[in-house]
């Protein structure tokens, strides 16, 4: 049984691997651009306020005064005049050579909104607006694969955040709408994108997760299984106390067993762990994270699954006796970490967006890397987080050799590794270079999906089609 109120605060983070991927060669790019300009602004404003403060000092005397404001504006200017002639000047990392190739086989243009939540349904893939843009669009997309055009496109009442499939339907889970405040489950037809019904359930975000039988809801006041031809609730697993003092976030993952089912239900930083056999539901445990959870996966477990769980700033395995199995504390670790699993090597693998990527099992962390390419830079400043950022991730065996193949999208390239970490090939979608806060806000980040071997990923104008030559 899991014990209960179980603090990771105070608990010792298991030590990383710092395996890279591969070791890029570096070079210089210059010019007089916009990162040397704010650079030398900034440096520049800096010195008009190291003289004004000498000017002000107190206690000195005039003739020294006006000298050290005199230095302190001469050498705040050289260095401003420094900084502007380099302009963009930073290193600019070249890819490392690799034993497969990338090559664009085709694409189809449709017109894509910005986002990186994406769900892959047989031949379907349903892309879905981004929810953390200010004034959101609230589309969702499905785009068949094969057929290589848009199936359906719907406006929904909120931007939507999740969606599982469920018989024939769509469930669609949306942020709280910006006009009524309220969260929706949305049920659309699988085929057609026509709406089934639409059922408010609260003002705090919500989650779904489903089983072979039933789907389950983590909301407000919260956890219950609901009817999916009309949204309404079927069963209440859980009614939390005071659920506004645990914030608006929830998480929730379902774990069929034999006899069983076990769910894990998070609400901000509170995560309630239950075990239910037909109607009758019990609380085996509960425990106060770090950091409010953003995502709840069961790895593995038919009696007692074990829980990977993604939060703000942590991610940890947690096992079936409520001990914590392994922790990585990311910092700034703020979006879902997309977990996906290599199936022939029994490995799970997650990304931090602005740090690292991560296989995993549930007892131990095997490996942490960043994406080729160095630290990302304003003109010649280092940043701390890379260059390439992990957005979207996806796993298939490409080549057909039985054995799974990581694929990682960035802004403006596509990664595909290996189960063990190691790069394979990579290729560019082509995304314009730009201000990285545009980028972010703009581009079309979904996770990728395959069909046939072939990677499919959204680029500037439409949907990309990838092969991998090895």
């Amino acid at each position: 049984m899991l014990v209960q109120a179980i603090d990771l605060t105070e608990l010792e983070i298991v030590e990383e691997s710092t395996v890279q991927s591969a070791s890029p060669t570096g070079g210089f790019f210059c010019g007089v651009g916009c990162d040397g300009l704010i650079c030398g602004l900034w440096c520049g404003l800096w010195s008009l306020v190291w003289a004004i403060a000498a000017l002000t000092s107190a206690g000195v005397p005039p003739m020294r005064n006006s000298k050290m404001s005199s230095i302190r504006v001469t050498v705040g200017v050289i260095f401003s005049l420094a900084i502007l002639s380099l302009g963009g000047c930073a290193p600019r990392f070249t890819l490392p050579d690799t034993p497969w190739q990338l090559s664009l086989q085709g694409s189809a243009k449709v017109l894509l909104f910005p986002g990186d939540q994406s769900y892959q349904d047989g031949d379907s893939l349903l892309l879905m607006s981004s929810y953390t843009l200010e004034h959101p669009p609230t589309q969702i997309m499905a785009f068949s694969l094969s057929e290589r055009e848009e199936k359906w496109r719907v406006d929904l009442p909120a931007p939507p955040v999740q969606a599982v499939r469920f018989g024939t339907s769509y469930l669609v889970a949306t942020i709280p709408s910006e006009s009524s405040g309220e969260a929706y489950v949305i049920a659309l037809d699988a085929e057609t994108g026509e709406q089934q019904w639409a059922r408010a359930w609260g003002k705090t975000m919500i989650a779904l997760a489903s089983d072979p039988e039933q789907v389950w809801i983590a909301w407000e006041q919260g956890v219950a299984s609901i009817d999916p031809t009309t949204g309404e609730a079927r069963c209440t697993v859980a009614n939390w106390e005071h659920p506004t003092r645990y914030g608006s976030q929830r998480a929730l993952a379902v774990q069929r067993g034999k006899e069983e089912t076990f769910i894990a239900a998070a609400a901000g930083r509170m995560v309630f762990f239950y075990q239910g056999h037909g109607r009758e539901w019990k609380l085996l445990g509960n425990f106060q994270s770090a950091g409010r959870v953003l995502e709840i996966h069961a790895l593995e477990g038919e009696a007692e699954p074990i829980w990977l769980l993604l939060a703000h700033s942590y991610a940890y395995s947690i096992g079936p006796d409520g001990q914590i199995l392994w922790r990585v504390n990311n910092s700034d670790y703020n979006l879902d970490g997309q977990p996906v699993r290599c199936e022939d090597q029994d490995l799970w693998a997650f990304r931090n967006v602005m740090g690292k990527l991560y296989l995993v099992t549930p007892e131990a962390i095997v490996r942490s890397w960043q994406l080729p390419g160095g630290p990302a830079h304003i003109g010649p400043i280092p940043l701390p987080f890379p260059e390439h950022l992990a957005f979207g991730l996806q796993v298939s065996d490409l080549n057909g050799d039985r054995e799974d193949e990581l694929i990682v999208r960035s802004i403006q390239h596509l990664f595909v590794f290996d189960c063990r970490a190691d790069l394979k090939a990579w290729a560019p979608v082509g995304i314009p270079e730009g201000k990285l806060v545009q980028q972010l806000r703009h581009s079309r980040l979904h996770r990728p999906g395959v069909a046939g071997g072939v990677i499919v990923t959204p680029g500037e104008e439409g949907i990309l089609y990838f092969e991998v030559h090895d």
